[in-house]
Parts: C-alpha cells; structure tokens; sequence
C-alpha cells in the first residue's frame, strides 16, 4: 500500500509485553518481526520507521538496544519524546544521541495531573498513578525547545510531524483542532528556526 501510494515511510511499533517472566521471548519475537518487516519494506523501496511506543523497548536505553538489535539498514528510528519524557528522560541529550538514525519525529504535550485516593480511616489521600492530559505545543511539560535543539546537535534531518492522538484540552471540535494544528505549525518553525528564516531583520 505504501509502494502505491508513493509513501517512503512506514511507522510502526514494537509490542506489548505479556507476562514479566516472559518479556524476554516477547523481546526476541519483536525483534524478528521488526527485522523482517524491515526487509520486505526494504525490497519495496519504503524505509521502516520505529517509534519507541509500547512495552518493548519504550526507555530511550531500550529502545537503542532494541534497534540494535534489530541490526538492519532499513530500519530507522522514529523517536518520539512523550514516552521519554513521562519516564524522566532528558529529552535533549536523548536526542541528540538518537538524532544520527532518525527519519522522523511525532510530537505531541502533555500536563500532568496528580491523583490521589481518600482513605476516611487515616482522613488522609493515598497517591496513585498521575494521570496526563494533551494540550497544546508549548504548553505542557515536555522541554521541546531543548529536544529541538538536541535533534539539531545531532544531525537531524528529518520528518516532523504533530499528532492529537488523545482527548486533548478543549475537546474535539474542528475549531479546537484547528488550533492546535496551528499553534502546533507555528511552535515547530520557532523551535526548528524557520520562522527566523522566513522573517530575517529588517523584514
């Protein structure tokens, strides 16, 4: 489909892992799958992107290894920071190591939200899993500006793309995606530094 459609890029993910005892053999059956995907994209001319989602390989250490040992040219790295930086990453180091093997980035933000359950017998809140919400670019707690500026350290020469792939803040109304969509465009070309190139002193 990707041929025929003249798409050069495919993205996928790795795999949700099933039992703790068993997250080895989920590893290696993930690595097989990917690397032979890898190759018949290959022979069809389309570049296999992997974007560090899933249980597999979801740590910026992981997701290295994984695509290590995947081991083949046609499989390239399609880091995405919101998994990065949900687990305490930090995102510009993070990518400027991953910068040399991307061909393209999926961005999205996010605000987190605490959440806590009462417990009347000690009248006190018991902490649980943070929730987070998507809002728009440049208004969550991703540091973007330093992962642009790693990606650029590193050499990266990309695809960047902006994606709601959640309930964001605002619901879902074409008028609040257009926004988004178009805050999204307009905090890109600053972090990339377009929008400098497009309005250089004295314009």
């Amino acid at each position: 489909m990707a041929r025929r459609l003249d798409a050069k890029i495919v993205r996928i993910f790795t795999g949700y892992s099933t039992e703790p005892h068993s997250y080895g053999r989920d590893w290696d059956v993930c690595v097989r799958a990917v690397r032979e995907c890898a190759r018949v994209a290959g022979d069809l001319g389309v570049v296999l992107g992997l974007q560090n989602h899933h249980d597999v390989g979801v740590s910026v250490e992981a997701y290295e290894e994984f695509l290590n040992d995947v081991d083949h040219p046609n499989c390239r790295a399609m880091f995405d920071p919101w998994s990065a930086a949900l687990q305490g990453a930090d995102l510009k180091s993070s990518a400027r190591r991953l910068a040399p093997r991307m061909v393209q980035t999926t961005l999205a933000d996010y605000v987190r939200l605490e959440r806590f359950k009462y417990v009347p017998g000690l009248v006190n809140y018991r902490p649980l899993e943070a929730m987070v919400r998507a809002v728009p670019l440049g208004a969550g707690f991703l540091d973007l500006p330093g992962f642009f500026t790693g990606l650029r350290e590193g050499g990266f020469d990309g695809h960047v793309a902006y994606e709601i792939c959640s309930p964001l803040r605002g619901g879902g109304s074409l008028e609040n995606l257009d926004a988004a969509a178009t805050n999204a465009l307009a905090k890109i070309n600053e972090w990339t530094g377009a929008a400098k190139a497009d309005n250089p002193p004295g314009k």
